[in-house]
């Protein structure tokens, strides 16, 4: 008889609610899926669904962060260009919207909807939070193919607009559209001068910031509230703090 210790039934415990919660919100959306039916789908109580997710929220939010396996990779050599970089990035982005023959539920969970998640103001200022940093990400990404390395906030904000009015309409009208199309027109939209500029390092009447080199200790193996995996600042990148209530 093999004996789990606490950490692995605690897993064991998580990925059936995570299996039985995908299950859940692939059949009624997120509005209509109810905590009580997941924790009978996954044979548990109601508290062990709690103890591992505080909120439906969490566990809608868990369920998307799992789905989004690694895309896959193209053949041939990484694009060169801006307006190649956007075609790739969103013919990788159309993959995940449903398709014409896709139930509305499937649909919604399908094309990573978030309507009717995110409903009080603190939601959506996480949310708008996260758009930002998305086309932030974005934009560093595109601006090294870029002649000079030429800023690229606002093209990116531009893309990913677009694409999101594209995910809109997919999930409340799974066929509309030609995905090819919306590809083709990202990669138009690189030719366009947006006059995005970077911004002075500081105004001419404030003092310029003063450089400093004190140590910065990170935080230590701080817990992912979505996936429960340990969390850590060891690699290079971008660091962003996002939150709603400071």
């Amino acid at each position: 008889m093999v004996r789990l210790t606490r950490a692995q039934q605690q897993e064991r415990t998580r990925a059936a609610v995570l299996a039985a919660a995908r299950e859940e919100f692939a059949e009624r959306g997120y509005a209509d899926a109810k905590v009580d039916r997941i924790a009978e789908r996954a044979e548990l109580t109601r508290g062990a669904v709690y103890s591992n997710f505080p909120s439906k929220r969490a566990l809608y939010l868990a369920v998307l962060v799992a789905s989004l396996g690694p895309a896959a990779a193209e053949e041939g050599p990484p694009p060169s260009g801006v307006a190649e970089a956007l075609g790739a990035f969103a013919r990788v982005w159309l993959e995940r919207l449903p398709l014409t023959g896709d139930t509305s539920a499937g649909g919604r969970l399908q094309s990573r909807s978030l309507a009717g998640v995110f409903d009080d103001e603190p939601g959506r200022t996480a949310l708008g939070q996260l758009a930002r940093l998305e086309a932030l990400l974005l934009a560093l990404a595109l601006e090294p193919r870029a002649p000079g390395h030429a800023r690229r906030v606002r093209l990116a904000e531009l893309v990913l607009t677009l694409l999101s009015g594209a995910g809109h309409l997919a999930g409340t009208a799974p066929g509309f559209g030609d995905p090819f199309d919306v590809a083709r027109a990202c990669r138009h939209l690189a030719g366009l001068d947006l006059a995005d500029t970077w911004d002075p390092p500081h105004l001419p009447y404030i003092a310029p910031a003063r450089a400093v080199r004190d140590a910065w200790e990170p935080p230590a193996e701080l817990p992912d509230e979505l996936t429960g995996r340990r969390t850590g600042f060891d690699a290079d990148g971008v660091i962003a703090v996002l939150g709603t209530g400071r």
